[in-house]
């Protein structure tokens, strides 16, 4: 068949074709450079400042085989009062700081029901009513976590700077449909106050959180 397109036509296809093709390049750059952060933000896992879909569900104070697992004014209940600035400090007797940081105590919590598809613990670690009072306080270094899902899992927390001393950490743990979560304290971090005389001889946290599945 005879080709009946002009010079001037030929000439308009091949600009056409090549405005399409920048076209497509341009949109496709741009569709990979802004689509790809809302990819990535619907592939990343929940965290304590992000949670995603997780709800959060209420959890009674635990409880603890150690007739020394509170000071005094320093309740259980302090570890689930969604405040941050109160804590739990333990009470094993002892002292001076190196004799008395926690190590083996064990906390139950017993989620409400049957219990929940838990995903997420969150926990702020030490004393955070200030940066003084952590500082002056103990704080967990290695805890397990023991859940009716799986195996027991041990988390490192890290050690906190004042831009993040009240800040939630994730804990690892068996994911999964439990009634109970056991934390064992492995070991702990000694404050760090620059007056030795005003430190104190306890381990303290205050708030665990617990996210599950809706």
């Amino acid at each position: 068949m005879t080709d009946r397109k002009t010079p001037a036509d030929r000439l308009w296809d091949g600009i056409f074709a090549i405005v399409t093709g920048l076209t497509v390049a341009v949109v496709g750059a741009l569709l990979v450079y802004f689509g790809t952060p809302l990819i990535e933000a619907q592939l990343r896992a929940p965290s304590c400042d992000d949670p995603r879909g997780l709800k959060p569900i209420t959890v009674g104070a635990p409880t603890s085989d150690s007739p020394d697992a509170v000071l005094s004014g320093y309740e259980l209940e302090h570890l689930v009062d969604a405040d941050v600035a109160s804590a739990w400090v333990e009470g094993v007797g002892g002292d001076t700081p190196s004799t008395n940081l926690g190590q083996g105590l064990t906390l139950t919590f017993t989620l409400p029901g049957e219990g929940a598809d838990l995903q997420m613990i969150c926990i702020v670690n030490g004393y955070s009513k200030s940066w003084k009072t952590f500082q002056q306080n103990a704080s967990i270094r290695l805890t397990t976590v023991s859940t009716d899902a799986g195996p027991s899992l041990t988390s490192g927390l890290d050690a906190k700077q004042q831009a993040n001393f009240a800040s939630f950490e994730l804990l690892d743990f068996s994911q999964g449909p439990t009634q109970s979560v056991v934390l064992r304290i492995d070991s702990a971090r000694q404050g760090s106050f620059e007056n030795p005389a005003e430190i104190y001889s306890d381990l303290a946290v205050s708030e665990i959180e617990f996210w599950v599945n809706p």
